[in-house]
């Protein structure tokens, strides 16, 4: 049962639990470091759950925080809003709000538990301006071992009923990672345990763990001072009870992680480091041949060729590009006339632009012009000059 605004009750040991919607933070304190890729997720206005940026345009959730309650079907992106950059909810004189363009939920979500594949993506109409979190690979996986020191962040009440109307100010709590004999041990005869794309983190004594409204919030570990995004706030049978440890997607896992590769693109290549001995405000040096040269890879020709009035440009697209935008101009000695420009607003693979080129019968150049930002919002591209007659 994923936590969200439909309630189960179920008899364990001769006492009532509730399995409910996670909607705050039991056992939260004021965050002990920022958290910029921390996104609030709204449906028509109203905060619903929290949210991960983890590419520039788009920000991991749970599939249950964007199933429609009707049909059963992806919420529609119209009905969503995200807002980034701010801890206190009410302040709207920080952050951004972005809408969504797009909701991909996993094709598998609910199978074959109920919170198995708990995962959706949110597209950006544009690149935000924070950091998106980075995201654990499945070789990491000595981050997020039994035991590790996890860390839940998110807004809302502070107890399971939710009656306190949630909290302004974004707040975390540590827990620690449990093994997965444990988790399905805890849930084996109640809501059921999916190791392969679930993990579950708490005390066995209780008192501290995500709960109403947190669903689809990040559950984070330290790599050094890195904050690593390791699953997905998913569902629990209750809030900070005993023995019933949070339940979250397990995006290390191949299955997940491999998806949301497939649907956002590869992570972006991390910053370079800051040299010995300067800030980060100093100026840096500019860069090396060799690291423009990787940039520029991102965009690249594979093959130009003429069929009719048609000039065809088959794309390299390596890794995902915003605004990609195509010029053609002829060129005959100081004469530069453009001819042709066409734009996309995302490509995430290699495509074939057609351009239709005015029939002339002198020989000539045409200079063809791509461009485009990769996922750090850096200018990506390159230019070729072809010979052509007619």
């Amino acid at each position: 049962m994923a936590r969200r605004s439909l309630t189960l009750a179920i008899l364990v040991g001769g006492g009532l639990l509730w399995s409910g919607t996670a909607h705050a933070i039991v056992g939260g304190h004021a965050p002990s470091r920022s958290y910029p890729g921390m996104v609030q997720l709204e449906q028509r206005g109203d905060f619903i759950c929290g949210a991960s940026l983890v590419r520039s345009t788009w920000v991991l959730t749970a599939a249950h925080c964007v199933s429609d309650g009707e049909n059963g079907g992806p919420t529609s992106p119209g009905d969503l809003t995200l807002v980034l950059g701010r801890t206190r909810r009410s302040d709207e004189s920080t952050g951004e709000r972005l809408r969504a363009t797009r909701v991909i939920r996993h094709e598998s979500y609910g199978t074959p538990n109920a919170s198995s594949n708990d995962v959706a993506l949110i597209e950006l109409p544009r690149a935000a301006r924070q950091a998106p979190y980075r995201v654990v690979t499945p070789a990491e996986a000595d981050l997020w071992k039994p035991g590790t020191t996890a860390t839940v962040t998110g807004w809302g009440g502070r107890v399971f009923t939710g009656i306190d109307g949630g909290s302004d100010d974004l707040e975390e709590i540590q827990v620690p990672i449990q093994s997965d004999s444990t988790c399905r041990q805890s849930y084996s005869v109640t809501l059921g345990y999916d190791a392969a794309t679930m993990l579950c983190a708490g005390e066995l004594t209780g008192g501290r763990d995500a709960c109403q409204g947190d669903s689809g919030g990040p559950l984070t570990v330290l790599d050094g001072q890195t904050p690593v995004l390791v699953g997905v706030v998913s569902s629990g049978l209750g809030c900070a009870f005993p023995t019933q440890y949070g339940l979250y997607a397990r995006i290390g896992a191949a299955a997940l992680a491999g998806w949301i590769v497939r649907n956002a693109g590869p992570a972006p290549t991390p910053a370079t480091p800051t040299a010995p001995g300067t800030s980060p405000g100093t100026p840096s040096a500019a860069p090396t041949p060799t690291s423009t040269a990787k940039r520029r890879k991102i965009l690249g020709l594979k093959r130009a060729g003429r069929r009719g009035r048609a000039l065809r440009l088959a794309l390299v697209v390596r890794r995902p590009v915003t605004g990609l935008k195509v010029t053609v101009r002829r060129v005959r000695g100081k004469d530069v006339r453009t001819v042709k420009r066409t734009r996309r607003t995302r490509v995430t693979r290699n495509l074939t632009v057609a351009v239709r080129i005015p029939r002339t019968r002198r020989t000539g150049r045409l200079r063809i012009v791509v461009s485009g930002r990769d996922e750090n919002g850096r200018r990506v591209g390159f230019a070729r000059t072809l010979r052509t007659r007619g």
